[in-house]
């Protein structure tokens, strides 16, 4: 469906190693007002069903979505860019305020991407760990690093 459609055109092209932060939050302003501008049809829909309803109808056997999958799908595609905005928009504080330039962002990115194994954007205290003996640490036990995660900004 759209949504799903959607969720995919956000990983593929804000993910690309050949997008400056700049090129991504542009993309991502515009893609979050595309998927705003489909709330008016949504609430249409959503009267539409309240008609259907009305009318005792419950099962559609021509349409495999029900309306209530239809809202969680575009709360979940609404919120999951305006998600990957913010943490653009961090990016580029940090950069910024850090004086950190396009390419040691990227590198920084690509070595955090390296131990992000299960690719959620955070490192669990099983990844953490493993980063911290790649650097050279003793970390021999693990206590300190349990319901710790780490997170790329």
């Amino acid at each position: 469906n759209w949504t799903t459609e959607e969720q995919r055109k956000i990983s593929e092209s804000t993910m690309g190693p050949d997008l400056s932060l700049n090129e991504q939050l542009a993309y991502l302003a515009e893609l979050l007002d595309e998927v705003e501008g489909y709330k008016p049809q949504y609430e249409e829909l959503e009267n539409l069903n309240k008609l259907i309803q009305n009318e005792v109808i419950f099962n559609n056997p021509y349409c495999k979505h029900t309306m209530e999958s239809l809202n969680v799908s575009w709360e979940e595609l609404h919120n999951s860019v305006a998600r990957q905005k913010n943490a653009v928009e961090n990016q580029i504080l940090v950069r910024d305020s850090k004086g950190i330039n396009e390419e040691q962002v990227k590198e920084m990115k690509s070595a955090f991407d390296h131990f992000d194994k299960n690719d959620d954007g955070r490192l669990d205290h099983f990844e953490f760990r493993a980063c911290l003996v790649s650097l050279g640490y003793n970390v021999d036990t693990e206590e300190h690093l349990v319901n710790h995660n780490v997170s790329f900004l």
